[in-house]
């Protein structure tokens, strides 16, 4: 496979959380990480919308995100 990628991306496997415009927070699973995005995992990708706010629990990091891409229950997200 070919990489696309400009940051290499770190293994991480901490729980995150989106928060969308209406105050609903969806949980997901954070599985990478670079400088410039996140790779995560949820449970229901339809829900999510293309730009939203990223919140890493342990590192009390909230991010403004824009999705890159999806694949089934993963999407890559590129930091704002």
């Amino acid at each position: 496979m070919l990489e696309l990628r400009l940051q290499p991306r770190v293994p991480v496997l901490k729980a995150g959380r989106i928060a969308l415009d209406n105050g609903t927070m969806i949980e997901c699973v954070v599985v990478n990480r670079s400088s410039g995005g996140v790779c995560i995992e949820v449970d229901s990708p339809t829900r999510i919308p293309e730009s939203f706010a990223l919140t890493i629990g342990t590192e009390y990091m909230n991010r403004v995100c824009r999705v890159k891409w999806r694949l089934g229950k993963r999407l890559g997200l590129a930091f704002e």
